[in-house]
């Protein structure tokens, strides 16, 4: 899921995928912690989102656009399930959708 958010005549997507959420980590955000650094993860989790398809935006015109957006609550809940949907992918798919792959082990 991709979201796009238009301000100053300019338009920004903002998500997440698993590279993007394996950068974050590697840089030090922990979703672990997210509740006893509530300001930090919240902070991180709005730049990570954008540096997904922004890269190169500072971190000052992400907060300056992330200050124009309404409903702000809303926005972080869905950001919140976008940044485990990446994470879902490393799970068993749905029987339906397995495909032809197989494992097995040798004794």
């Amino acid at each position: 899921m991709i979201i796009t958010i238009d301000a100053n005549g300019k338009s920004y997507k903002i998500g997440f995928t698993r590279d993007s959420i394996k950068r974050m980590e590697h840089n030090g955000f922990d979703f672990s912690k997210a509740e006893s650094r509530q300001i930090t993860a919240t902070l991180d989790l709005i730049e990570g989102a954008f540096r997904t398809y922004q890269p190169k935006m500072s971190s000052d015109d992400i907060f300056e656009v992330w200050g124009m957006l309404p409903k702000k609550d809303e926005l972080m809940q869905v950001l919140l399930k976008m940044f485990n949907e990446p994470l879902a992918m490393l799970n068993d798919p749905d029987e339906d959708n397995q495909g032809n792959a197989s494992w097995s082990t040798n004794p």
